[in-house]
């Protein structure tokens, strides 16, 4: 794996333990944000800058000394430093508080190039942290990536989150919209449904259109009723699903709409495969 490793602990060799034994790895509570960078130019930077700047506003304590913007612009140059060492990165920043209680980074990346195929989904039950704001990000993805582990095993490419009341959420790590005629429909945030840079940057751009929409929530036994459906992140961009389960969608209907997001943000993340 070709990659890089940077971390606000600058002697990381002599502290790479003691970086690591904090209460955010041994407890679960850390956060992180992710990007991609393709070519060399980060994937929604402005996106990306805040979410971060959000991410840290959440760690900070109240009446604390936490110097959050200062924490902010260091990693931030660290991110860049980061991105100008390969074309396509994907670049994670983890956020954690170190045994003394400071606000420390690392930045894990990895050459890594997007996949924009279409995709196969395998619908499982899923149940969702619910005492965090969507724009959060924890190390808790265990259980989904285990589940689609095994949803690989059977032929899927990827599993579609459903809550104790079959309400549909997202994927493993891209939000969901689907298409009826020339409806949009897709999840309001709730607990299991991410707030996506890519998921809210396509929502704008159908706002600036003439596309009829629908914020609500999605049943399972409702997936055999819409036309299309389109998965949605920042590492891969817009992608077409062909199946959920034994439903099949109109893979025309949406490279069709994946096409005019393309001309609407002026690039592609990469051809399809």
């Amino acid at each position: 794996m070709e990659g890089f490793f940077y971390s606000s602990v600058k002697d990381i060799q002599s502290k790479y333990w003691k970086s690591f034994l904090n209460r955010g790895f041994l407890f679960n509570e850390n956060y992180f944000t992710t990007m991609i960078s393709l070519d060399g130019h980060l994937v929604f930077e402005d996106h990306h800058r805040h979410r971060l700047q959000k991410t840290l506003d959440f760690m900070k304590a109240k009446n604390s000394s936490d110097k959050v913007s200062e924490i902010f612009n260091v990693c931030h140059h660290d991110m860049y430093e980061v991105m100008g060492l390969l074309d396509d990165l994907y670049i994670r920043i983890n956020l954690y508080r170190s045994l003394e209680g400071d606000i420390e980074y690392f930045i894990w990346s990895e050459k890594k190039s997007p996949d924009c195929s279409e995709l196969t989904l395998k619908t499982i039950p899923y149940y969702p942290n619910r005492n965090y704001p969507p724009f959060i990000k924890k190390a808790d993805y265990d259980i989904a990536f285990h589940k689609r582990s095994s949803a690989k095993n059977e032929g899927f490419d990827d599993v579609l989150l459903l809550d104790e009341n079959d309400k549909v959420l997202d994927l493993a790590t891209s939000n969901i919209v689907f298409f009826k005629e020339e409806t949009c429909i897709y999840s309001p945030l709730i607990p299991g449904v991410f707030d996506g840079i890519c998921f809210s940057v396509y929502l704008d751009f159908l706002r600036q259109g003439t596309t009829p929409m629908e914020c609500r929530e999605i049943m399972k036994n409702e997936i055999s009723s819409f036309d299309c459906a389109i998965a949605l992140n920042s590492f891969s961009g817009p992608r077409a699903i062909c199946k959920i389960d034994d439903v099949e969608y109109n893979l025309v209907k949406a490279d069709t709409l994946i096409d005019e997001f393309y001309k609407h943000i002026g690039f592609r993340w990469k051809e399809r495969k």
